[in-house]
């Protein structure tokens, strides 16, 4: 055994003798708790004239098991229409669970009809409102409680497709601000989407929202097949601002841009939570001069709001600034139960100050943090429960609500309980970084 080798052999000795006459050193640094300073993600920015538009995601198990939490929604709406100025409701489709049920169909119709209620609401046509079929909603009864019938003549009302309301679009306005929305068929064909298009090009003045009940179809925002069939069709409409849906079990958001327009998709949907969704619905607070929508995920039925960035946050119409995502750097691999030491960064185009949201890949999330300073590198620890692949995410937005799209970095957590001596070297030299120059020292001295 060469000189080399025996110096090293030593270093380790006396590297382990020290871990083990230290091990509180070293545990407190692992128990080291982070104070985050938690702020809410409505920023205090002052923003004059707003109005408000709510979504309905999938109500069909509130038609089929809990219709008073359907209720309780649309009551909630009309009670809050004064104080939040909502001025329109759109439903995501999946009204019901079970298309052939008249029971289930008798429960939204009661629902959904507190909308309309002239002296509730006090408007002679109620709230304006739309729906769309959803792939539990297929069948002849749609078209008996929700048909044509039953908007005809309510001022807001602008039209439908062929004989049937399965594809149909309504007209509301702000001031001096008008809008229009278009609900489309789930997975419509050809002649509905040329349909839309003619709609679009006749109200070509107007805003549009687009709703039909499946655009996106995961929680990374990829499109669903009819979704990417009803995109590629309004991505040409420089009018189009917004599209919704429900139907994956998800939330979900995407930002497209096409010559020059952006075009914002949201998917809400929370069947899968308790009580059939436990009343969650969409809150969108539209600043039509700030070019912004600020959205909010709340439950009239829980009486709280969801405030995760996937369920709050904000919509910016500014072209001008990009977000650039954060650098994430340290381990890629590890032992389950060890903390490691994380470091974020991002540099802001316009020098201001960051907040970072942090997804750690298991259930332990980090709510936005900050502000901190542009370029400012801030070190978090972490440590993983049990084996494993996690994927770390990060983000960042600016103090005026300029978001960035995720970073990510893969790590592993491996089964296998033999040491792996240079992973041990580097985690040991990381805490205690004045033994390395130690061991450097020794070997060049040799």
């Amino acid at each position: 055994m060469n000189n080399n080798w025996v110096i090293k052999l030593v270093a380790l000795g006396i590297i382990f003798l020290f871990i083990e006459t230290n091990v509180e050193l070293v545990t407190s640094k692992n128990r080291y708790n982070f104070e985050y300073q938690q702020i809410t993600s409505n920023l205090d920015i002052h923003l004059s004239k707003s109005f408000t538009i709510i979504a309905l995601p999938d109500t069909q198990y509130y038609s089929s098991s809990y219709p008073e939490i359907f209720s309780n929604q649309t009551q909630w709406i009309v009670s809050n229409r004064d104080k939040l100025n909502i001025i329109y409701v759109g439903h995501e489709g999946d009204i019901v669970n079970k298309a052939s049920s008249t029971t289930q169909w008798q429960r939204a119709d009661t629902s959904m009809s507190y909308l309309e209620d002239p002296l509730s609401t006090g408007l002679s046509d109620g709230i304006p409102y739309s729906v769309v079929r959803g792939n539990h909603d297929i069948g002849r009864y749609f078209d008996n409680y929700f048909g044509v019938a039953r908007f005809n003549g309510r001022s807001y009302y602008g039209g439908h497709y062929s004989d049937s309301n399965q594809n149909n679009y309504v007209l509301f306005e702000f001031e001096d601000y008008q809008y229009i929305s278009i609900s489309l068929d789930y997975n419509p064909d050809i002649d509905e989407l040329n349909w839309a298009e003619s709609v679009l090009q006749n109200h070509s003045e107007r805003k549009a929202i687009i709703i039909s009940h499946s655009i996106l179809d995961n929680p990374e925002g990829d499109w669903t097949n009819p979704g990417l069939k009803i995109y590629n069709m309004v991505k040409n409409y420089t009018n189009i601002f917004l599209m919704l849906c429900g139907h994956r079990h998800h939330e979900a958001r995407r930002k497209d841009m096409y010559n020059s327009n952006i075009i914002y998709t949201l998917l809400a949907d929370f069947q899968d939570y308790p009580n059939g969704g436990n009343g969650w619905l969409r809150i969108m607070e539209v600043y039509p001069e700030a070019n912004e929508i600020k959205v909010k995920t709340f439950s009239p039925y829980l009486n709280q709001y969801k405030t995760d960035p996937d369920s709050e946050f904000t919509l910016l119409y500014d072209n001008c600034e990009t977000q650039p995502p954060p650098e994430i750097s340290g381990a890629t691999k590890g032992k389950s139960g060890v903390s490691f030491d994380y470091n974020f960064s991002a540099v802001d185009p316009e020098g201001d100050d960051l907040y970072y949201f942090i997804k750690w890949g298991d259930d332990k999330n980090i709510g936005w943090i900050g502000p901190y300073l542009t370029g400012e590198v801030i070190t978090l620890s972490h440590n993983w429960s049990n084996s494993g692949n996690y994927l770390l995410k990060a983000k960042v937005k600016d103090v005026y609500g300029h978001e960035s799209d995720w970073s990510t970095l893969e790590v592993t957590m491996p089964k296998n309980k033999a040491i792996n001596l240079n992973l041990f070297l580097q985690m040991f030299f990381h805490h205690f970084p004045f033994f390395e120059k130690i061991l450097n020292q020794i070997i060049s001295i040799n």
